[in-house]
């Protein structure tokens, strides 16, 4: 009889205890994906990869039988239990939005965790440092905000309507553009382009639109800065004041950069270009150091390929 592909049984009692404990401590976080990132790294590379498949097999929903919609009814008998039934279409929408952004997630990890699986660990990399390099490392970056340029947040978010939601498009704006109105933080996202070749081209197409914006004299850029700092309340500690010292034309590169922090898929084809590099080190009894400078070097030189992919994505577009 053939073996299951994922049969949990091949993990000794105690690590698939603590894979079934992640899971139902994700459902009792109400599938939250911050729950998710913060014990994933705590699991070996065994425990990761049957986590991915089991917990996508408690998500399904493909039939009413399943664990999800179950799991989702006994939420509604909960708060109708409670006399809250009206809280709960409200609860119940949330949960369906962190149970699309956890699958995006999986979707990507899925596949990772497979190959890492089979390659990673007969290649000599039992920390997984690189893995974990995935999953956190954020390109501590964003796009200055572009002065002579007033409608650029509309051009974005309006170019990018056509690869993710509008919704999405503002959120791919505040994680990338230093607007210095707000302040947010930089984060990982998990944005899916329905077309990751349109994506490129749109990003293209931005950073044309970007680096051909109005020029401006050493005089001019000045009084455009003082006129924008005076619109902010200094008193506000989310709003920043903006130094013509800091504003510097950002580069194909930096595009690329901040499509990183939003873009799994980036990330995983990152992932797929370093296994590869490592594996073939390892053939030629290369055995260098995973360290974390040695993955950000790698990480820099994948980058530079794909914003030279920008351009051709461009041309083949047209």
């Amino acid at each position: 009889m053939e073996k299951n592909k994922y049969d949990i049984s091949e993990l000794f009692p105690d690590s698939a205890l603590k894979v079934f404990k992640l899971i139902d401590k994700i459902f009792k976080s109400d599938l939250k994906i911050t729950d998710f990132n913060s014990s994933f790294n705590e699991l070996n590379t065994k425990e990761q990869y049957y986590l991915c498949n089991y917990l996508e097999k408690y998500l399904d929903q493909s039939s009413f039988a399943s664990r999800f919609p179950q799991w989702l009814l006994s939420k509604e008998e909960e708060f109708a239990a409670a006399g809250e039934q009206a809280m709960f279409y409200r609860y119940e929408k949330e949960v369906r939005q962190n149970r699309k952004k956890l699958l995006i997630l999986l979707t990507s990890l899925k596949e990772l965790s497979d190959k890492r699986y089979k390659f990673l660990e007969i290649n000599n990399v039992k920390r997984g440092k690189d893995y974990q390099f995935l999953l956190n490392h954020k390109e501590d970056y964003k796009i200055p905000l572009p002065i002579g340029l007033e409608n650029f947040k509309e051009i974005f978010i309006s170019k990018l309507s056509s690869v993710i939601t509008k919704q999405e498009a503002e959120q791919f704006y505040n994680n990338s553009i230093d607007s210095n109105k707000l302040s947010y933080p930089i984060d990982l996202l998990y944005l899916k382009p329905s077309n990751k070749s349109l994506l490129r081209s749109v990003m293209y197409e931005l950073y044309i639109i970007y680096i051909n914006k109005p020029k401006m004299n050493v005089y001019e850029m000045k009084r455009a800065v003082k006129s924008y700092n005076l619109k902010l309340e200094p008193s506000s500690e989310s709003k920043r004041l903006l130094s013509q010292k800091a504003y510097k034309q950002p580069f194909k590169n930096d595009f690329v950069r901040v499509m990183y922090n939003a873009f799994p898929y980036i990330r995983v084809n990152f992932h797929r270009h370093f296994v590869k590099s490592l594996v073939e080190l390892r053939s030629q009894k290369n055995h260098t150091k995973i360290t974390q400078s040695f993955i950000e070097l790698h990480l820099k030189n994948y980058l530079k390929v794909e914003a030279r992919n920008l351009k051709f994505a461009r041309k083949t577009t047209n």
